[in-house]
């Protein structure tokens, strides 16, 4: 869902959890459109009474709209293409989930590799694909009752539901994996002449069972709350629920070995003869519940109990289906009253096929140009940090220190500047080798003056760590920080590489925990890729 930070969304953070209190709640999402605002944008993540708020971010790319789970704050835009902003949301500790893949002009048109989730059930998605008089019907419900218009809008089934079975699927898929299925309200609040939907109906429509082990209370700390949460919904120890068709009593879905072990939805385990799936609602009702075996059902059961004794590998999930009472969605043929995520009884050899493994880190490409040869180095810092600079056997020794608080504007920085801009439009990129007792994060920068002559700053972050691995940064990696991007452009650094007036390496607070102090060698740094003006 969206606050009014969003720019298209109506309300407050205060006045979103209210509404989550009063629907029953125990958590929500925020993932407003953050944009270039990086950290300053965002939602404040916590306790609000009793409801915790994830703040997650929404990111525009040429391909659709991703969210970015559980990352870092940042001072940069990420993206603008697919591949990049995935690459941007792992390298800042987050996890991708691919947003309403189905949602006519919004929809996903990358594939789904790099993705840890996907959102199979969502508003965008239901309202973009129902026929205009389904649609209108709803609207027309809406202000009498909000569960009716909402369960007249998901009798449409979203395709990302099948598409999710077929990339998780077992059976003639050459490399399953694992892939949580989420579902999103995108709730922007009472929007515009119509004023509808609002956050509190939405919110009452469609929801998220999350299994832990132990659920977060207030007074635990909001924001390690919220990380945990996040983990199992990324990791798909959950269940989506449509909430407009009734509420759900104690569902829960296991898989059983011999008594010994269990396994719940989103766990990957060893396939082997006599594992037993049991799904089951803790009351009796008017329910039908569906085994699903890599898409198919399976097995089936009128009431509150389902047992089957698999007899073959595959990705196994239930769905609920209401047998009577409200009409339109959750009712078989429709979107679903519950859609669990999948128990994956696989091969040992395809969980470890499955496993996304790190690429070996390239090589650092040869240098054209060693700034370090260069005069124009110096050290420099805000009055609460401390840098400074000298000689080394191997290069040059960064000495910093971080305040001892987070201070706004806080950083220690070694930098270059030419006597006069220098033209880099013929380079790829900047090549950088570091070392350090521990492994850190800093920020390499290049300074550009853009058409107009006004100065902009460019962000990648790289590592420094004992092993001194060194690294080719494409310019195509930097991110234009904070308050310098253009309105109604997305800028890249490609347009301003002619006039290039200093490159620096900055520590901050956000980047490393206040009162550090270290020591980091700067071993090389350079452009490659062609000859340097």
């Amino acid at each position: 869902m969206h606050t009014k930070l969003s720019g298209d969304a109506s309300g407050t953070v205060e006045r979103i959890a209210a509404a989550a209190g009063r629907a029953g709640l125990d958590f929500i999402v925020i993932a407003d459109h953050t944009r270039s605002e990086g950290a300053a944008g965002r939602a404040e993540e916590g306790w609000y009474g009793d409801v915790l708020v994830v703040v997650a971010e929404e990111i525009s790319t040429d391909a659709g709209h991703l969210l970015a789970l559980d990352g870092r704050p940042h001072r940069y835009a990420l993206g603008p293409t697919a591949r990049q902003a995935l690459a941007d949301i792992v390298e800042l500790g987050g996890r991708p989930i691919i947003a309403h893949p189905s949602g006519g002009e919004l929809a996903w048109r990358a594939r789904w590799t790099g993705a840890v989730g996907v959102e199979v059930v969502s508003y965008s998605d239901v309202l973009a694909r129902s026929p205009w008089p389904r649609r209108l019907g709803g609207f027309v419900a809406y202000p009498v009752s909000p569960e009716a218009a909402a369960l007249r809008w998901f009798t449409t089934q979203s395709p990302a539901l099948a598409q999710w079975d077929r990339t998780t699927r077992l059976t003639d898929n050459r490399l399953p994996r694992p892939l949580a299925a989420l579902g999103a309200v995108d709730a922007h609040g009472p929007v515009g002449w119509f004023g509808a939907p609002g956050y509190e109906p939405l919110f009452r429509s469609l929801s998220m069972i999350v299994w832990m082990d132990a659920p977060p209370a207030p007074g635990e700390d909001g924001r390690k709350a919220a990380a945990r949460l996040a983990e199992r919904l990324a990791g798909g120890q959950s269940a989506i629920v449509l909430s407009a068709a009734g509420g759900v009593p104690g569902f829960r879905f296991t898989a059983e070995h011999s008594g010994r072990r269990t396994a719940v939805p989103g766990q990957l385990v060893r396939w082997r003869s006599g594992w037993t799936l049991h799904a089951a609602m803790g009351a009796m009702g008017p329910y039908r519940l569906v085994l699903l075996r890599d898409g198919e059902p399976i097995a089936s059961a009128v009431g509150a109990d389902l047992e089957h004794v698999a007899t073959e590998p595959g990705t196994y999930r239930v769905e609920a289906y209401r047998t009577a009472g409200p009409a339109g969605g959750g009712r078989e043929g429709t979107t679903p009253w519950v859609v669990s995520n999948p128990i994956y009884l696989w091969p040992q050899t395809v969980i470890a096929a499955s496993r996304l493994q790190l690429a070996p880190v390239p090589p650092a490409p040869p240098i054209d140009a060693d700034l370090m040869l260069e005069p124009g180095w110096a050290a420099e810092s805000d009055p609460t940090s401390r840098s400074s600079l000298a000689m080394a056997e191997d290069g040059l020794r960064w000495s910093l220190r971080m305040p001892r608080a987070g201070a706004v504007g806080a950083y220690a920085a070694i930098a270059w500047r030419p006597e006069r801009p220098v033209n880099w439009s013929r380079s790829r990129g900047l090549a950088v080798r570091l070392r350090s007792t521990r492994s850190w994060r800093v920020s390499l920068r290049v300074w550009t003056l853009d058409q107009q002559g006004r100065q902009r700053t460019w962000e990648r972050v790289v590592r420094s760590d004992p092993a001194a691995r060194g690294s080719g940064q494409h310019w195509d990696r930097f991110r234009l920080l904070e308050g310098e991007q253009p309105t109604g452009a997305h800028a890249t650094i490609s347009d301003d590489l002619r006039r290039v007036t200093g490159v620096a390496l900055v520590a901050t607070p956000d980047r490393m925990k206040p009162s550090t102090e270290t020591e980091i060698e700067i071993l090389s740094i350079g452009t490659f890729g062609s000859d340097w003006d």
